[in-house]
């Protein structure tokens, strides 16, 4: 229970890192800019669920992005699960100028890489609690630039053992 909270956990507070609305090349999709899309509060809901599809959790998860005087993006997330326990995480994520991220979390524990392509973000990393187990998450960016559709896959050597989805929003801006 507790490995399956971390895994959840983990990937929640990896994937509210990637999106903006600016429109792409072909003027019609929206470009995924984590820190744009992150920064200040954003919402996410969504399920844990096991090989065979049987939801294993539900969670909510709250952020608040910002950078730091030191020019790293720091992304806080309070993960709130449906069996009533509520975890913190915060990643810290430094830019290499080209609209991807190296990090940490702030515990300490293990490397972050987001990257982007166009409308959709990859987060990678290494689960705190399960030494073997990683998390690859890809975030992508909808039409209306304020939705992510985050979709993730918990592997623990190698071998799938539990889906991670989640849809992120940004408010809706006050005209």
């Amino acid at each position: 229970m507790m490995i399956r909270r971390l895994l959840v956990i983990i990937a929640a507070l990896m994937f509210p890192v990637c999106a903006h609305a600016a429109v792409g090349s072909d003027d019609r999709q929206p470009v995924f800019l984590a820190d744009q899309f992150f920064m200040g509060m954003t919402t996410g809901e969504g399920k844990l669920m096991k090989r065979s599809g049987e939801i294993d959790q539900r969670f909510t998860v709250v952020s608040n992005g910002q950078y730091d005087s030191e020019g790293r993006f720091l992304l806080k997330q309070v993960i709130s699960w449906s069996d009533g326990d509520e975890q913190l995480r915060t990643f810290v994520l430094t830019p290499d100028g080209q609209g991807n991220f190296k990090g940490h979390f702030a515990d300490g524990f293990g490397n972050v890489r987001l990257t982007s392509e166009e409308k959709v973000g990859r987060l990678r990393h290494k689960l705190p609690g399960l030494p073997l187990g990683r998390i690859e998450q890809f975030m992508t960016l909808q039409p209306d630039g304020r939705t992510v559709l985050n979709k993730g896959r918990v592997r623990v050597l190698g071998i799938t053992v539990r889906y991670l989805e989640e849809t992120i929003t940004r408010p809706v801006e006050a005209p």
